[in-house]
């Protein structure tokens, strides 16, 4: 095999292995993008975000959107983003409620914790939301 020929197959070769990486899909518009959550279909998105910001501790709250989990081992995190991105997450012991739904779409009820969130050199990162007592409404 000439040294050149050689070349032109190991770069063949880089490219191919690059493809993936780089979000190429066979055509698909949209590789390489985030997901997005949709809304629910009967669920008005700007009710999402006046729930977010007005909720408070021990108010029950119905809410709509895609169950994720986030984080890494060891402190793995089950989450419902809503509509307009706001993240609720779940409590552990309710976690297994909601487990075999990840990635779907789905209506929750549940009762609102909030944690306030400070930094090591003591920065406010606002309040956590955190579902407990989990009912669910839906599955999407």
């Amino acid at each position: 095999m000439s040294g050149l020929r050689l070349i032109r197959m190991l770069a063949l070769a880089g490219v191919i292995l690059a493809l993936p990486v780089q979000g190429f899909s066979l055509g698909r518009q949209d590789a390489g993008k985030a997901p997005q959550t949709q809304a629910a279909p009967d669920q008005p998105s700007a009710s999402d975000a006046a729930l977010y910001e007005s909720a408070v501790s021990g108010q029950s709250v119905e809410v709509s959107g895609r169950v994720r989990l986030v984080g890494s081992e060891p402190f793995p995190d089950l989450v419902l983003t809503d509509s307009e991105e706001h993240t609720w997450y779940i409590d552990p012991a309710d976690r297994k409620t909601l487990s075999r739904y990840e990635q779907q779409t789905v209506t929750i009820r549940g009762v609102v914790e909030l944690t306030e969130m400070v930094l090591a050199n003591g920065k406010n990162l606002g309040s956590r939301r955190t579902l407990s007592v989990i009912t669910l409404v839906k599955v999407w």
